[in-house]
C-alpha cells in the first residue's frame, strides 16, 4: 500500500506512514484505492503567448515551434526567433526532460544555453525561453479518489543536470 499524501510504501497493517507521519484508515477502501497523475503546466511570463497556460498529464511530450504539429503553436509573425520544431518538453514520471530539437537560435533553461539534442532534467520553479517566449515550468501531482482531488507540487523529485 502507498502512502496517499507521500506516495511512501507502507505495510498494510499501518496505521501511520513512517516517512511523512500522515494517519491511514485500515477502514476505508479509499486509502488503499489512491492514486495519482502527474501533471505538468508551462506558463507563458514572456514574448508572444504572455498569460497563456499549457497543460498536460503524464505521460505527454510538448513540441513548441512554428510547424502546425506543435502543441504550443507560436507563429513566425509573433515571433521571428522561433523554429518550426524549437524544442520538446516531456513528462514521464519521475522524469522530467527539455530538448532543443534542431532550433536555430537556441533553446535556454534557467538562462543556460542548451545543447541540441540533448536531454536536460527540468523541476517546478524552471524557466526555459524558445525564442522571445518564456515559460515557467510547474510540475505537479493530482491525487485522485473518485471523489476529489488534490494538488502537491513536485519541487525536487526531478532535479537539474551538473554544469
Amino acid at each position: 500500500m502507498l502512502c496517499p499524501n507521500c506516495d511512501t510504501k507502507i505495510p498494510d497493517t499501518s496505521k501511520f506512514c513512517l516517512e511523512c507521519g500522515e494517519k491511514i484508515e485500515l477502514s476505508d477502501d479509499s486509502a488503499k484505492k489512491t492514486s495519482f497523475k502527474w501533471k505538468m503546466d508551462l506558463k507563458a511570463v514572456a514574448g508572444p503567448l504572455k498569460g497563456k497556460k499549457f497543460g498536460a498529464e503524464e505521460p505527454m511530450s510538448i513540441m513548441i515551434g512554428r510547424k502546425d504539429c506543435s502543441s504550443i503553436l507560436i507563429s513566425g509573425e509573433e515571433d521571428s526567433m522561433i523554429s518550426r520544431q524549437h524544442c520538446v518538453v516531456q513528462l514521464e514520471f519521475p522524469e522530467a526532460r527539455l530538448k532543443d530539437i534542431g532550433s536555430k537560435n537556441g533553446t535556454y533553461l534557467n538562462g543556460m544555453k542548451i545543447e541540441k539534442d540533448k536531454n536536460y532534467d527540468i523541476k517546478s520553479g524552471d524557466i526555459i525561453k524558445a525564442g522571445k517566449s518564456v515559460f515557467a515550468v510547474d510540475i505537479f501531482k493530482v491525487k485522485v479518489d473518485g471523489k476529489s482531488k488534490r494538488e502537491t507540487k513536485l519541487m525536487d523529485a526531478v532535479s537539474v543536470p551538473e554544469k
